[in-house]
């Protein structure tokens, strides 16, 4: 059985041949097309049925319909507004989905709320332009998160996971070393994406910095090849008093707007 309907070629070309649509390059826009690495991404992922998950960049749903059956609550954080329509008719059956249309990059955390608390994991097939930036903003601003899983370019993945003297270690690797830790990383081909990738990209897992190294998912590691696109898993301390947030009202599908978007 799938994890994704809309995770085939044919599946992504005629929703968005439907709502008259084309992938945006100034978004760096490229949709998944392949149900393995979705896949993939759930296992890496290891989303609880009690998890608030948060989604950025849904595009047209294909990772969204594959959470929303394993969260607690899918919180999608959408840039395009002419993608709406497509993500509302994927997500249709979603009662525990919330879309919130804003910039990744200038969002409030404070609107990125879900019924179940703020959330605990970032799950995403990111836009490779705000990849890094996101990542680490999100980790800085959100203290509840405990994990991130998201797709990244090769470079940004490299970045990441470099060591101490390589030609990738830099500020940005400091910053992110702070707060996670690798954990592990699987290969995705550029063939995976609609349109396929103009350039690479690789897959990375991180896990939290003060876990023990029996924590590290080594048996899910994969030796990238510079050549392939891939997604990442990322782990920080969690706080006990966020993951225990109960439910504080009826699960539901809401869209919401949020009013500080910014220009990437």
């Amino acid at each position: 059985m799938p994890h994704s309907s809309l995770a085939s070629p044919s599946a992504t070309r005629a929703v968005l041949a439907a709502h008259g649509l084309q992938p945006k390059k100034s978004l760096s826009q490229h949709f998944l097309i392949d149900d393995n690495i979705v896949g993939k991404i759930l296992e890496l992922a290891r989303i609880q049925p009690g998890d608030a998950v948060l989604e950025v960049g849904p595009g047209i749903g294909t990772l969204t319909v594959a959470l929303c059956p394993v969260a607690g609550h899918v919180i999608a954080l959408e840039r395009d507004r002419a993608l709406l329509p497509a993500l509302e008719d994927a997500t249709a059956s979603c009662a525990n989905l919330t879309i919130v249309m804003g910039d990744a990059v200038a969002v409030s955390p404070d609107r990125l709320l879900t019924p179940l608390g703020p959330p605990v994991a970032l799950v995403a097939n990111l836009p490779y332009s705000v990849a890094a930036t996101v990542v680490l903003r999100f980790f800085e601003s959100i203290p509840s998160l405990s994990s991130a899983t998201v797709m990244v370019q090769s470079e940004v993945a490299d970045r990441m996971a470099a060591s101490p003297g390589g030609k990738e270690y830099g500020a940005y690797t400091v910053k992110l070393r702070l707060r996670a830790r690798p954990a592990g990383r699987f290969q995705v081909a550029r063939g995976c994406f609609v349109p396929p990738t103009a350039r690479a990209a690789s897959g990375s897992g991180w896990c939290n910095r003060t876990a023990s190294a029996g924590e590290v998912m080594t048996s899910r590691t994969r030796n990238p090849d510079s050549g392939s696109p891939a997604s990442a898993r990322i782990e920080i301390p969690l706080s006990a008093s966020w993951r225990s947030t109960s439910v504080s009202g009826e699960r539901r599908r809401a869209i919401v707007t949020a009013s500080d978007t910014a220009s990437i």
